[in-house]
């Protein structure tokens, strides 16, 4: 997600080119995920949570190496190429660009196992305790996938990367640390959606609309694109991804128009952007959700643990 700080200082993108190959490409991708979807509706939510999250990722990025990111990646060595195009989820191939000295702090690749494992551990818990517990165990669930993917797995790929000398920008950057909302969107929470979200929706937006009203509508726009990876292989539940984004557009705004939290103390200034991230969560992760592919998923874990 972007903030109107983001969209003032982001002048990096490349403004010489044609807004219309962009929107062409862009275009085409939710066209074809649409295709996508439609025939996986019939699926297993698990086929769809693949088509939408996977398909979505894959065509947004052929979206970016033939759109915005094109003079980028053309200029990459192979080996950035192939890092970049497949295992990197990030979508700003100028960080491949940039070498540094090899090798990199050992903590990133500590940390990064650490979470993994306690991830883990936190499903193994949840899948065994799934009939006593029931939806306490599948919110116990979510908490052990975040950790594993997004605080684990992120975490081992950035080190990765930077021990191969890559300039790359840690995924998930210590999320907890924000004190606005603003600063855990555009800075600290997936970066590898903000990226996408400037890359490819932001200059189409910015070329329409006033800049407040261009990062309303990328908040607007990440929670369409969590409805497909939430709601729709759940099968029920939409609107509220959506809702849950436009809660936190609306705040963000209110942060610094009418709250000016970076004013407040940082304890309090941390306080509010939990709250805000944690108290309407079941929104974005919602029932359906939690029922329909949580529970499965610790049930199968379940049958496999001694």
């Amino acid at each position: 997600m972007l903030t109107r700080s983001t969209v003032k200082s982001k002048q990096r993108l490349d403004e010489s080119s044609d807004p219309r190959p962009l929107t062409v490409y862009v275009g085409g991708a939710v066209l074809l995920l649409a295709v996508l979807l439609w025939l996986l509706g019939d699926t297993a939510p698990g086929w769809r949570l693949a088509g939408a999250a996977g398909g979505g990722y894959v065509l947004f990025k052929l979206a970016a190496i033939a759109g915005a990111q094109r003079t980028e990646f053309v200029a990459l060595t192979s080996e950035a190429k192939l890092l970049f195009g497949l295992p990197w989820p990030g979508f700003d191939a100028r960080r491949f660009t940039i070498r540094t000295k090899a090798g990199t702090s050992q903590g990133r690749l500590v940390d990064g196992g650490l979470r993994l494992l306690a991830g883990t551990l936190v499903l193994m818990v949840a899948a065994s305790n799934l009939d006593e517990w029931g939806d306490a165990a599948a919110w116990l669930g979510v908490t052990g996938i975040l950790l594993i993917v997004h605080l684990g797995y992120a975490d081992l790929l950035t080190w990765a990367l930077r021990d191969r000398g890559y300039a790359v920008r840690p995924l998930f950057d210590r999320p907890w640390a924000s004190r606005s909302l603003a600063e855990f969107w555009t800075r600290r929470w997936n970066v590898a959606f903000v990226e996408m979200d400037r890359v490819l929706f932001l200059p189409i937006l910015r070329r329409r609309l006033p800049p407040r009203a261009a990062a309303f509508g990328v908040f607007l726009i990440s929670g369409v694109l969590h409805e497909l990876a939430i709601s729709y292989p759940a099968g029920s539940g939409f609107g509220r991804p959506l809702a849950y984004f436009g809660i936190h557009a609306i705040a963000v705004y209110a942060e610094r128009n009418v709250l000016r939290i970076l004013d407040r103390p940082i304890w309090l200034a941390r306080i509010w952007t939990w709250l805000v991230v944690l108290i309407p969560l079941p929104l974005l992760f919602h029932e359906a959700f939690r029922t329909n592919l949580i529970a499965p998923l610790l049930e199968t874990i379940g049958e496999v643990l001694p």
